[in-house]
């Protein structure tokens, strides 16, 4: 069984990953993996590399991730 991973963007307060792996769940956040000052498309990718979700504040993430979810689409059919 998988188990949750949280990656929480640099718009993310670093104390939510904190506070998250002391409940015992796998987080990372923006600040500890060195990603301060990237790319929204970055932090994508990066989360995807690490096979987590990510939180985040910042209000055109979902936007974003339609845009590359319709990317997908196309590339692979």
């Amino acid at each position: 069984m998988a188990r949750l991973k949280i990656y929480t963007d640099e718009n993310a307060d670093v104390r939510i990953a904190e506070g998250l792996k002391r409940r015992g769940i796998k987080a990372f956040s923006a600040h500890e993996k060195d990603m301060i000052g990237a790319s929204d498309i970055e932090h994508f990718k990066y989360a995807s590399k690490i096979k987590a979700v990510i939180f985040t504040h910042d209000h055109h993430f979902l936007e974003i991730a339609k845009k590359l979810e319709r990317l997908a689409k196309i590339t692979v059919e």
